[in-house]
């Protein structure tokens, strides 16, 4: 295992550099070792589970569901959900419910599908065609009390406890959603419309309460709700405050365009993740930066970034490589 204190800077258009000024964050490296052909990943809120999926057999998908440091430098798989899909089939989407006693699959070739299932016994609790947009369209909501669907123009509801469905519309079917968000307990949504704004939505009432223009490619929003990163496709970042839609600084953070780019758990901090195996920290109150680097990462493109709920503990997902890399904080 591996210790890392971390401290970089990183460029803000027009700013310059500005150096690192806070205590350092130290990571030490659980285990590295996972080579796996993986279209999809996830990280369980508490840190103790992690889940990737692809094609597991000749002729179907599959998810696996480990724990990430059972044994140093290695994983212990603890369920395996086959047959979801077909051997066509790509998972977009995996996601653990609050609690990880269930996890969200979503998948699409031919037609686009979301499954959850129940950990425990590895049965299927609801299946549902979706259609509207490419990319995560369903999330766990009300604390992994429901699941909530995003389709064209509307929304769909699904209660696990009375197995029952609601829908409310939100817009013209024709709009094209980029992005769909959720708060952190999964009872408010951001939805993203190509060239003409972000609306927020109450899931239990059913109904927008706020709505603001941008030309934005696409859209990040911290866990508790309070700011949004709007990004260009040239890659330059804007961070605004998600109550009023107001620009929190003047000037735009540049990144690299292929880079993802996204909110700690607990907004202070944007995490960026490079094509050199690097991850970038940097704090939006006062642009401290920091990185830190993994010998495991080097010549791989980052394509996922996931922390436990308390920000302590981060895996990061190479998705070309299959390789997934386990940190925990030390500080």
């Amino acid at each position: 295992m591996k210790t890392f204190i971390i401290g970089l800077s990183i460029l803000l258009s027009g700013m310059g550099k500005f150096e690192s000024a806070f205590a350092a964050f130290e990571w030490q490296e659980l285990t590295s070792e996972l080579s796996a052909r993986s279209d999809a990943a996830a990280y369980s809120a508490d840190g103790s589970m992690f889940a990737y999926g692809g094609l597991s057999t000749f002729t179907t998908t599959g998810v696996q569901v480990g724990i990430p440091d059972a044994i140093p430098g290695r994983f212990e798989i603890k369920h395996q959900i086959k047959n979801v899909g077909t051997q066509a089939d790509v998972i977009q989407n995996l996601e653990f419910s609050a609690d990880g006693s269930k996890i969200l699959v979503e998948y699409a070739h031919s037609g686009a599908k979301v499954a959850v299932y129940d950990l425990a016994t590895n049965r299927e609790l609801v299946r549902v065609s979706r259609a509207g947009f490419s990319g995560q369209t369903s999330f766990f909501g009300n604390d992994g009390e429901s699941l909530v669907v995003v389709q064209a123009g509307k929304v769909e509801i699904y209660d696990f406890s009375s197995g029952t469905w609601r829908a409310f519309s939100i817009g013209n079917p024709a709009e094209e959603i980029l992005t769909a968000k959720p708060t952190a307990n999964g009872r408010e949504l951001f939805v993203h419309i190509r060239n003409k704004g972000i609306s927020h939505w109450n899931l239990e009432r059913g109904q927008k309460t706020r709505e603001w223009a941008t030309t934005a490619m696409s859209v990040d929003v911290s866990r508790d709700g309070t700011k949004w990163l709007l990004r260009s496709f040239r890659g330059d970042v804007d961070i605004l405050d998600a109550t009023n839609g107001s620009n929190i600084y003047d000037e735009s953070i540049s990144f690299g365009k292929d880079e993802i780019v996204q909110f700690s758990p607990d907004g202070n901090y944007l995490i960026s993740g490079g094509s050199d195996g690097s991850i970038y920290f940097l704090n939006v109150d006062d642009f401290a930066s920091s990185s830190l680097k993994s010998e495991a990462l080097v010549g791989a493109q980052i394509n996922k970034i996931d922390f436990s709920r308390d920000g302590h503990r981060m895996m990061v997902f190479a998705g070309e490589r299959g390789a997934f890399v386990f940190f925990e904080r030390q500080n």
